[in-house]
C-alpha cells in the first residue's frame, strides 16, 4: 500500500484501512523518528525510502497517512488523530491464550482489544510492534475491523539493557553501581565465582590433526590419537564448572544481571563493530525492578500502589544504566529493544 495524501485516499484505500490495524501519531513526529526505531526491530525496513516495510512474509507497515477529518472519521480514527500508519497482517488468534495471561486486568485489557482471541504468529508480532512503537512516541493503536483505541502505558516501561563489547566482573560492577544501588552485593546463585572460561596455555586442547589420522595407517598412530582423546576429555571432565553470568542484587528488589546474549540486534553489532569485529556473543547487563507481586509487571493499568512503587525506583534504574553504559562505552535499550539515548538517563 503506497502513501497517497489525504486528498488521495480512495474508497478502496478506506476499506483496506478499516480492515488492517492503524498506528496512529502525535503530528510532531517525523518519518525519520518512526523509521530510525522501525529499523532497529526489522533490520531491512525500508519505510522511508518506499512507504512500506514487509514485517513477515504476509505482514508490512505503510505510511504516513495524513487524514483529513472525513477520511479520519471514514476509517473510524478519533479526534485528534490524523497521522497514521496501516499495519497489515493476516487474522491469526488464539482465546486460549488469554488463559496465560497471569494478571487479570491485563487479561481483560486484551480481551477489550481482541474479543475473538489474543493475536498470535505475524498478527501478534505486527500488533506488539504496532503498541512497542505507540508506547516510544506517545501514539495510539486502533484495532482493525473494530473502533476500539488503546494507548499503551510508556511507564510500563522500567528495565534497561547495556549491551556492552566486553565483560565486566563482580568487583568492578559493585564498584560502579555503589551510588546508584544502596545495598548492593553479587548473587551467583549459590556458585562459586570462576569467571568468563579463560583457559591457559596448559589447558588447551592437544591438536589430533597434527597426528594426521585420516591418512594413517599406522596402528601407532590410531592408538596416539585415542590416548589424545582420552586426555581431552580427562581435562574437560575435570575442569570446574564456569559461572559466565551472575546478579547484583540491591536494595527495594532492584538487581542487575550479567550473561552473555548470542542474539544480537545487527544495528548495536554495527554500532559495537570497532570493537567486536567477529560475531560472538556480546555482554548484557540488564538493570531492572523485580517485586513481589511480579504478575503486575506486563500490566498497562496496575494498581497505584504499584505504579508509585515502580516510579520511586525508575530513577536508580536509568541512573545505574547511565553508570554502566559509561564503563562499557556500550548501548543502551529499553524492554521494546528501542535505543535509549544514555545522555537521558538522569
Amino acid at each position: 500500500m503506497a502513501r497517497p495524501s489525504a486528498e488521495a485516499i480512495s474508497p478502496a484505500v478506506q476499506q483496506a484501512m478499516r480492515d488492517a490495524h492503524l498506528l496512529l501519531l502525535p503530528d510532531t513526529v517525523t518519518p525519520e523518528a518512526v523509521d530510525v526505531l522501525l529499523r532497529q526491530r526489522v533490520d531491512d525496513s525500508r519505510l522511508l525510502e518506499v512507504g512500506r516495510a514487509r514485517l513477515g512474509r504476509r505482514s508490512s507497515i505503510s505510511g504516513p497517512f495524513r487524514l483529513d477529518d472525513d477520511t479520519a472519521l471514514a476509517v473510524h480514527v478519533p479526534g485528534p488523530w490524523n497521522l497514521a500508519y496501516v499495519v497489515q497482517a493476516p487474522i491469526e488468534r488464539d482465546v486460549a491464550a488469554f488463559g496465560d495471561i497471569a494478571d487479570p486486568v491485563q487479561r481483560a485489557w486484551w480481551m477489550r482489544l481482541f474479543a475473538d482471541g489474543k493475536p498470535f504468529r505475524e498478527e501478534g508480532d505486527a500488533v506488539d510492534l504496532a503498541l512497542a512503537l505507540a508506547r516510544r512516541l506517545g501514539g495510539a493503536l486502533r484495532i482493525g475491523r473494530r473502533p476500539v483505541l488503546v494507548q499503551p502505558a510508556a511507564s510500563r516501561l522500567l528495565d534497561l539493557t547495556v549491551w556492552s563489547p566486553s565483560w565486566v566482573g563482580p568487583g568492578r560492577l559493585l564498584a560502579a553501581v555503589a551510588r546508584t544501588l544502596p545495598g548492593a552485593a553479587v548473587d551467583l546463585g549459590g556458585a562459586a565465582w570462576a569467571g568468563p572460561a579463560e583457559p591457559s596455555p596448559d589447558d588447551e586442547p592437544l591438536d589430533v590433526g597434527q597426528l594426521d589420522v585420516l591418512h594413517a595407517s599406522d596402528d601407532r598412530l590410531r592408538l596416539a590419537a585415542a590416548v589424545v582423546g582420552a586426555v581431552n576429555d580427562g581435562r574437560a571432565l575435570a575442569a570446574p564448572d564456569v559461572v559466565d553470568g551472575y546478579e547484583v542484587l540491591a536494595d527495594d528488589d532492584l538487581r542487575v544481571a550479567v550473561t552473555y546474549e548470542d542474539h544480537v540486534p545487527p544495528w548495536v553489532r554495527r554500532r559495537l563493530a570497532d570493537r567486536t569485529p567477529d560475531a560472538g556473543p556480546l555482554v548484557t547487563l540488564t538493570v531492572g525492578w523485580l517485586p513481589a507481586d511480579v504478575i503486575r509487571l506486563e500490566s498497562e493499568q496496575p494498581p497505584f500502589t504499584f505504579q508509585r512503587s515502580r516510579e520511586l525506583v525508575r530513577p536508580r534504574v536509568r541512573a545505574t544504566a547511565r553508570v554502566l553504559a559509561e564503563l562499557t562505552h556500550g548501548v543502551v535499550t529499553d524492554a521494546d529493544g528501542f535505543e535509549v539515548d544514555r545522555y537521558s538517563l538522569r
